[in-house]
C-alpha cells in the first residue's frame, strides 16, 4: 500500500487532536504545573524515542501572498488552537540566522497563543510537533520554554524518578540531571533539575536548551514543577546557563540554587538565586538589582552572604580592567547591598600606561623614560599592553627622530607569534615606510592612524609641536605655509566671533575630521589651535530608518507586562518623534496588533490590511495578511 509522507501524517495528528480545546473570546485559567503520577497527559504514552529533530533543517522559504481583493472582502481571522499553532511553527521553521524580524514575529506569535488559548497546545502530539518545530529553528532564536514546561512535567510523571539521591534519566531525547534538596521543608526530598537537550553532546555547540528547574513531592507521590521564570540558554545573547551553587543559601533551611548566566563574550556575568517562596520559583536577588560579576570572591557554606568582583573596562586601547568587591547580604526576604565602592585598577601595566595617558602631550623623552620605566612590571594579563607600549615606543622614537631605535624595535614586533592583528597591522606599515626619508613624524602617524582606530600614536600633540615650532607669518597667506609643512588642506573656512578677531580655519588632510584655526598672535604672527568642526561645516544629520525602529521597551510592555495601551502610547511617541520618517513596518503591525488583542476589530482589521497591502515582501506584511481572511 502507498505511503502518505510523514509531513501530511504530522498535519493531520495536529488537527485531530488541537482542533476545538478551547475558545478564542474566553481564554481558560493556564493548566497549573502540579501533576499527579497517576494521571495520564492527554492520554498519550510517553515517547519512547526521541521525537524531536537532531540536525537543523535548511529553512523553509515562504511564498509571498499578496490580497486577492479589496478591504471589504476581508475581516479578521478567527483563530482557533490548530491554525495558530500552525502559523506560530511555520513562522519557526521560516527563520534564519541573524533574521531579528522573523524572531520577533515567533515571540508576537506566541504571545498571541498565549492570550488567545492559554495552556496549549494540550495534547501531547501537538506538542512534539511545537518543541520539534523550534529545535528546527537556528540556534538560540527561539524561546522554548512555554512548549518545553508541560514537557518537563510529562517527564516526571512518566518516569516517576526518585528525588531522594542523585540521579539522571533520558525522555523523549532530553536529559534530566537531579540532584537531591528540600524545597518546602516536608519530610520528603525535593530537587533541583537540570534539563538538557540533547540528552548527549559532543561539543557546546550542539546544545539547544539547558534549564535548571525545582521539582517537589509530597507524600501522596505527586511531582510538582514549581512556576517561575527559570533562564534557559542559548537564548539571545544568553549563551549558557551553569549551577553556581546548590545549598541553603540564606540560612533558612531550604534550599536554593545559584545560577550564573553567560552573555557571550561579555566581561561580567550575572547570578540570580532562585528559592521556592509560596508555590512558585522565585528570584531571591533584591527586585530591581543585578548581580553582575567576573569571580567570586567569598562564599562560605553555611553563610547568609557571599562577595563578588565586579569588573569594568577602563581602557580598551591598553586593555586595563577595574574591578571592585560587593557583598550580598540576606536581609528581609532578599540578597541586597549597599552603595557600591568605586573601580580599581585590577592589572598593572595596563593601566599604569592607561592613567599616564595623554602619553605623546608629555616631552618625548619624558614620554620614552615613562613607559621603559613600567615595561618590567608586566603581568601575566598584560601581553597586549606589553605590545603596545613597544610599538608606541617605537612612535615615541620616531617623534625624536631616532628612526634607526624605531625600525628595530618594529622589526622585534614583527617576529612575534601572537602579535594582536591591529598591532601588526601597524607595524606592517610602519616595516614599509621608516626606511622613507621623505616620511616625517606626522606622515608616518597618518599613515598608522588611516588603517587603525586605535593607533599607537596621536597626531594633535605632534601638530602642536609642529606649529609651535614654526613661525606661520600674516604677511603670507596661511595655506602655502602648511603645503611647505606636508600638510594639505582639504576645506577652509572663516570664524566670526563678537568681541575677536576673525579666524581663519582648516580642514587638514588628514584621518579624522581635523580641523586647525590660526588666530592672530601679533603683528607678525599666527598662533594655531585645534578646534571642533566650524558650524558651517557640520552636515545636517538627517533621521535614518534606525531612529523609528521599535524600541525594546515596547516588546517589554507588551509580551512581558501585556500591557497594550502602554505599547500604543510607545509607537504614538516614536511617530511623533520621526516627523520625516514613516512608520516601519515593524512599528505598524505592532499597531494593528494591539488594536486586534484590544478588540478593536475596525481599526485592527483596516491597519492589517494597509500593510499587507503596501510591504507584501516584508515578514510584517506577510503576518498582517496571515490576520486576515476572505468573508
Amino acid at each position: 500500500m502507498r505511503r502518505l509522507p510523514i509531513s501530511l501524517i504530522l498535519a493531520l495528528v495536529l488537527m485531530i487532536v488541537v482542533v476545538g480545546t478551547a475558545a478564542q473570546d474566553a481564554p481558560a485559567t493556564p493548566a497549573p504545573f502540579g501533576f499527579a503520577t497517576n494521571t495520564p497527559s492527554g492520554g498519550a504514552a510517553a515517547p519512547s524515542v526521541n521525537p524531536f529533530a537532531t540536525n537543523t533543517p535548511m529553512p523553509t522559504a515562504l511564498p509571498v501572498l499578496l490580497p486577492q481583493t479589496t478591504i471589504d472582502r476581508y475581516a479578521l481571522r478567527r483563530w482557533d488552537p490548530a491554525s495558530l499553532l500552525a502559523a506560530l511553527m511555520t513562522q519557526a521553521r521560516a527563520l534564519r540566522p541573524g533574521d531579528a524580524d522573523g524572531a520577533r514575529t515567533v515571540q508576537l506569535l506566541q504571545h498571541e497563543l498565549a492570550v488567545r488559548f492559554p495552556a496549549e497546545p494540550r495534547d501531547l502530539a501537538a506538542r512534539t510537533q511545537l518543541i520539534s518545530a523550534f529545535l528546527e529553528a537556528p540556534r538560540g532564536m527561539v524561546d522554548m520554554r512555554s512548549a518545553v514546561t508541560p514537557f518537563i512535567a510529562l517527564a516526571f510523571q512518566q518516569q516517576r524518578p526518585p528525588l531522594d539521591v542523585q540521579n539522571s534519566f533520558d525522555f523523549g531525547g532530553f536529559n534530566f540531571a537531579v540532584t537531591p534538596a528540600v524545597l518546602n521543608g516536608d519530610e520528603v526530598r525535593d530537587a533541583i533539575v537540570q534539563v538538557r537537550y540533547p540528552s548527549t553532546l559532543n561539543t557546546l555547540d550542539e546544545l539547544r536548551f539547558q534549564q535548571f528547574v525545582l521539582v517537589t513531592l509530597d507524600a501522596a507521590g505527586t511531582y510538582t514543577l514549581l512556576p517561575g521564570d527559570y533562564p534557559v540558554a542559548p537564548l539571545g545573547e544568553l549563551t549558557a546557563v551553569t549551577l553556581e551553587r546548590a545549598a541553603d543559601l540564606n540560612a533558612d533551611r531550604l534550599d536554593e540554587m545559584a545560577l550564573s548566566l553567560t552573555y557571550g563574550d561579555a566581561l561580567n556575568r550575572e547570578m540570580v538565586i532562585i528559592g521556592q517562596r509560596g508555590g512558585a520559583a522565585t528570584n531571591l536577588i533584591e527586585p530591581g538589582q543585578r548581580v553582575t560579576y567576573g569571580a567570586l570572591v567569598d562564599w562560605p557554606f553555611g553563610g547568609s552572604s557571599f562577595t563578588v568582583r565586579e569588573l569594568r573596562v577602563e581602557s580598551e586601547l591598553w586593555g586595563c580592567q577595574g574591578g571592585r568587591d560587593i557583598q550580598w547580604s540576606w536581609s528581609s526576604s532578599f540578597f541586597r547591598t549597599g552603595a557600591p565602592p568605586a573601580f580599581a585598577p585590577l592589572n598593572g601595566l595596563a593601566c599604569q600606561l592607561y592613567q599616564a595617558e595623554p602619553i605623546f602631550e608629555r616631552p618625548t623623552d619624558s614620554a620614552i623614560s615613562l613607559i621603559e620605566g613600567a615595561l618590567p612590571s608586566a603581568g601575566p594579563d598584560d601581553f597586549r599592553a606589553v605590545q603596545r607600549a613597544q610599538l608606541t615606543l617605537a612612535m615615541l622614537h620616531v617623534a625624536r627622530g631616532d628612526r634607526g631605535m624605531a625600525l628595530e624595535i618594529v622589526g622585534q614586533l614583527s617576529r612575534q607569534a601572537e602579535l594582536d592583528p591591529d598591532l601588526a597591522a601597524q607595524v606592517g606599515v610602519l616595516l614599509n615606510r621608516l626606511g622613507n626619508s621623505g616620511d616625517n613624524p606626522i606622515s608616518l602617524c597618518a599613515a598608522i592612524s588611516a588603517i587603525s582606530e586605535n593607533p599607537a600614536c596621536d597626531l594633535d600633540p605632534l601638530l602642536t609641536e609642529l606649529f609651535g615650532a614654526t613661525q606661520l607669518l600674516r604677511e603670507e597667506p596661511i595655506e602655502p605655509q602648511l603645503n611647505r609643512l606636508g600638510l594639505t588642506v582639504l576645506d577652509s573656512t572663516t570664524i566670526s566671533q563678537v568681541g575677536l578677531l576673525d579666524r581663519l580655519a582648516f580642514r587638514l588632510d588628514l584621518p579624522g575630521e581635523r580641523w586647525w584655526a590660526f588666530v592672530p598672535f601679533n603683528q607678525q604672527l599666527y598662533t594655531a589651535e585645534r578646534i571642533d568642526t566650524p558650524p558651517d561645516r557640520v552636515l545636517a544629520v538627517e533621521p535614518t530608518a534606525a531612529d523609528a525602529r521599535v524600541p525594546d521597551r515596547a516588546y517589554t510592555a507588551l509580551l512581558v507586562n501585556n500591557d497594550l495601551l502602554t505599547t500604543l502610547n510607545i509607537i504614538d511617541n516614536l511617530d511623533r518623534s520621526n516627523p520625516n520618517q514613516p512608520p516601519t513596518p515593524e512599528s505598524r503591525f505592532l499597531r494593528a496588533f494591539c488594536y486586534d488583542l484590544l478588540g478593536d476589530r475596525t481599526n485592527a482589521r483596516t491597519a492589517y490590511y494597509a500593510l499587507w497591502s503596501e510591504f507584501p515582501s516584508t515578514v510584517w506584511g506577510q503576518l498582517a495578511g496571515m490576520h486576515l481572511e476572505l468573508r
